[in-house]
């Protein structure tokens, strides 16, 4: 698959969640609810419960970033691969990547590689 295919079918696009479905809201309501004890006994049980959710969102969110940088690095060898740059000087690359990225990444990979692209010649040796 060429870097364009990869990009159409959505290769470099993270399959993480960025954080969980059921939000801490619905697991208070919970305690609240059904919990049998104390005042001070059902707080405790609530400050419990958003920590190992602050936990659990933490772990689930340094997974999902460590991903996202994952596949934007193989997108990068991609691209430099697809243009046949690969070999250029390293900050050279870099500085054209970080322009095409500042000019399409909010419309996604596919506009990174088209602005990247309009560069190449002024990198290659």
């Amino acid at each position: 698959m060429d870097l364009y295919e990869k990009i159409a079918c959505g290769y470099y696009e993270t399959k993480l969640p960025y954080s969980q479905s059921i939000h801490i809201r619905d697991k208070i309501k919970t305690v609240e609810d059904t919990f049998i004890g104390t005042l001070a006994q059902i707080e405790q049980e609530k400050v419990r419960i958003i920590e190992a959710y602050n936990n659990e969102t933490k772990t689930i969110r340094i997974a999902y970033r460590e991903d996202v940088a994952q596949l934007e690095k193989e997108f990068k060898v991609d691209l430099f691969n697809y243009y046949g740059v690969a070999n250029i000087a390293e900050q050279k690359l870099d500085k054209a990547y970080a322009i095409a990225y500042k000019k399409g990444h909010a419309y996604g990979y596919n506009e990174i590689a088209n602005e990247f692209s309009d560069l190449v010649d002024l990198i290659k040796d």
